[in-house]
This record gives structure tokens, C-alpha cells and sequence, in this order.
């Protein structure tokens, strides 16, 4: 509203921005730039932009009050399962409608589509196999309706497009269903609209259904990251875990365990050994100056330039000499140099 009326208040004290992430858009950007003078709070579950945008000089500090561990063991949040395939690919591994059947039948759920006439041919199999939905997207003048419905339970499935990605607060989801790719953002965004407890309802427990195993590549919702001011990639706090699939249920949790999916109650298989890969062993020069590096990595690259390899083969070299991969610069360099002078 602010930005398409152009319009900023006064003399303002302190600016609270929900969604943090947003505010360094092109759009909303114009927002945040000229609320600069005062004292600036952003609000984020997932303080990252595909883009690769920074917060800086937005916000000066990040402070990470919080992880959804700690919420789902306070009770602010609940547990989650996630059923997805063994690996992350481009093609859905189920129908929606029959991943709902065989997951979670009759739980309230919200699909998301890529394209709004998925989500309409996602809708109309639910409607023919007799499961009461509807279909929502970003050009609907109704959307208030269809919620409602779904938090009384008349309606059992929302299929979308663009929306309820963020924000969306209906403690009665029980599950979510993606038929869409997803950044790391995006599938925790998804995934917490299901994470509200709904004690009226009876949750204690959340299901993601991942029909393209992105879930695979970021790890569980409660997995801890890293976040940057500066638009670097999140990384986990901690190596993902070795998970393995419920022989029951063939849901995905830690090996060794019991099944994450509380209505199963299977033993999980053990966790899989270390994954061994064959590669030669050399020594690790790590006392080597930079400049000396440098050389090497330059002298390689020659090398394989001169027998017709990729030279970018020398990254690798590089990598297993050292333990650590070089600047990509410094292999550009070399690379164009090689060319050159061959």
C-alpha cells in the first residue's frame, strides 16, 4: 500500500518490518530506504533471498532468537514428518491427489501448484476421487471463503498458486502437499503453515509431502542454519543427518530411531555406513605460502591445457592438494593466461 501510494509517514521513531526479507526488493525496497533514519527491527523466519541480496545497510545485525526445535519443544510449534522421494527430481513422484490418500487421508491440506492450471487440474482429481476442495490463486476475489471453509472442515483441500506461501496463520492445516520446485526459504515458508498447533482439533503432528524431494537437498523444517547479513547461502549448523526410510511407512527420518510419523510407530533401519568414494591420496601442502598456491594452481591448469583436458581440472587437483577449493578468480586467470599463451 505504501509503495503503490508513494507515500511515507514523518518523523518515525521506530519501523518494525514482518517479513524482513522484502524490504531490499526493487518494490518494497522503496519502503525501507526511506525509513533509513530511524531505528529498524526485521522480523524473518527465513532471512534469505534467492537473489542473493543482503540486508545490509537495512539492518546492521542479525540476532537468531530462536530455532523451531526450541519452538516444537516449548509447544509453540509441532512436529513434522516428511514423506518424500530418495532423491531431489524435475517430475512429480505422485499424483497429488493419491499422496493424499496414501498419507494423509482426511487431514485439511493446502497443495501448492506452480502454475495456476496445475493447481486446477490438481483440484478437479481430488473432486473426482469425492475429497471436498477447492482452488485459490492470486487472481481469486474470494479467498477469505475458501479458508474459512477449510478451518471448519467443510472443505478438506485448498489447491493454490502464489498464495499462503507466508503469512498464513490457520492453526487447522494438518498437512501440506508440494508439487512445485522450492528454495530452502520456500519449503520452510510451506512448511510452517502446517506447524501451528490446533488444540481444538486435536494436532499434535504435521505432514509435508514433498513430490520432489527438495526436502532431501535442506534437510528437516527443524534443521538449524546459518543466516547472513550479507546474502551468503545458508549453511546447516550441523551436517544434515544420514536419514533412511520407515520400512512401514516409508516416511524419512534418523536411522536407528523410531519412525517420525507418530500414527506408524515403527523401528527405523540402522543409519547407513559412511558413503565411500575411491579417490587417490596426497599430501596436504598446507604450509605453502599464497603466492606458491597460486603458482601451482597456474602450473596445473597449464598442464591440462597441454594435454587437451579441462582445465578446470585443476580446481579439483587443487581442492584434494590442499583440502580446500581456490578462489575462482585466481582459476579464471590461469585459465585465460593457459589459452593464450597455447
Amino acid at each position: 500500500t505504501l509503495v503503490r501510494r508513494d507515500w511515507l509517514p514523518d518523523n518515525v521513531g521506530l519501523a518494525v518490518f514482518d517479513e524482513g526479507r522484502h524490504y531490499v526488493a526493487d518494490d518494497w525496497g522503496r519502503v525501507g530506504a526511506g525509513l533509513m533514519g530511524c531505528v529498524r527491527v526485521l522480523f524473518d523466519a527465513t532471512p534469505h533471498r534467492a537473489d542473493g541480496r543482503g540486508f545490509r545497510p537495512l539492518a546492521s545485525s542479525l540476532v537468531d532468537v530462536v530455532s523451531v526445535r526450541e519452538l516444537v519443544d516449548g509447544g509453540y510449534l509441532v512436529p513434522s514428518t516428511i514423506y518424500a522421494p530418495a532423491d531431489v527430481q524435475t517430475t512429480l513422484a505422485r499424483r497429488p491427489v493419491d499422496a493424499y490418500r496414501a498419507k494423509v487421508p482426511g487431514k485439511r491440506c493446502i497443495v501448492y501448484a506452480a502454475r495456476i492450471e496445475h493447481a486446477r487440474l490438481f483440484a478437479a482429481d481430488f473432486l473426482a476421487a469425492g475429497i471436498a476442495c477447492e482452488v485459490v490463486d492470486g487472481k481469486s476475489k474470494d479467498r477469505e471463503g475458501p479458508l474459512n471453509r477449510l478451518r471448519s472442515g467443510e472443505t478438506l483441500v485448498l489447491c493454490n498458486c502464489g498464495l499462503y506461501v507466508e503469512g498464513l496463520d490457520v492453526v487447522e492445516v494438518d498437512a501440506i502437499i508440494i508439487a512445485r520446485g522450492v528454495s530452502l526459504t520456500t519449503l520452510r515458508q510451506m512448511g510452517g503453515r502446517a506447524l501451528r498447533p490446533s488444540p481444538h482439533t486435536g494436532k499434535t503432528h504435521a505432514y509435508v509431502l514433498d513430490l520432489l524431494g527438495h526436502s532431501r537437498k535442506y534437510g528437516a523444517l527443524d534443521v538449524p542454519y546459518e543466516w547472513s547479513l550479507d546474502g551468503k547461502a545458508p549453511r546447516p549448523r550441523e551436517a544434515l543427518p544420514s536419514t533412511v526410510q520407515c520400512r512401514k511407512c516409508h516416511a524419512w527420518g534418523p536411522g536407528g530411531g523410531m519412525c517420525t510419523d507418530p500414527r506408524c510407530g515403527a523401528a527405523m533401519p540402522p543409519a547407513p555406513p559412511p558413503c565411500v568414494r575411491h579417490r587417490e591420496l596426497s599430501a596436504v601442502r598446507s604450509g605453502d605460502s599464497v603466492e606458491a598456491r597460486r603458482s601451482r594452481l597456474a602450473r596445473w591448469v597449464v598442464d591440462a591445457v597441454g594435454r587437451g583436458d579441462n582445465p578446470w581440472s585443476a580446481a579439483h587437483k587443487y581442492r584434494g592438494t590442499y583440502g580446500e577449493a581456490p578462489p575462482r578468480a585466481w582459476v579464471v586467470e590461469a585459465v585465460a593466461l593457459a589459452r593464450a599463451a597455447a
